[in-house]
């Protein structure tokens, strides 16, 4: 009965470690999911910003090429 205790007692430290391993592993896990995020949303804010830029260099043109033709016009 003694060496059945101490081998459960030895099972279910085991048990606990192991547990405590899969609750670092899952933090781990949630910090670095939070930090793809982190990323993903600063990527897409990077976009965006070079979107806009784009879209205002268009503009520009746009602009350009109307005052060319008013000067041709002319």
């Amino acid at each position: 009965f003694l060496e059945s205790t101490k081998i459960m007692e030895k099972t279910i430290s085991e048990v606990q470690e192991a547990m405590e391993g899969v609750a670092v592993t899952a933090q781990e896990s949630v910090t670095n999911t939070e930090e793809i995020l982190k990323n993903v949303t600063q990527t897409t804010l990077a976009v965006s910003e070079v979107n806009e830029a784009v879209q205002k260099q268009a503009d520009i043109i746009l602009s350009i090429n109307a005052l060319t033709r008013q000067f041709k016009t002319i």
